[in-house]
């Protein structure tokens, strides 16, 4: 895994400026639906040919 530097909520990761805006939003549950406090997310995305190039 490349290393990337940690966003805060509402940072974009588009490093070029050319991507379309996305919101993601839920909640990270345990299996009997109670809350995770403090679970993170990774989120990866690809770029138009569908292949994830890290920076």
């Amino acid at each position: 895994m490349t290393a990337s530097r940690r966003r805060e909520l509402g940072d974009s990761t588009d490093l070029d400026d050319t991507g379309r805006p996305c919101v993601v939003s839920g909640q990270v549950l345990s299996v009997d639906g109670t809350p995770l406090p403090g679970a993170e997310l990774d989120v990866w995305q690809c770029d138009a040919p569908r292949l994830h190039r890290p920076p």
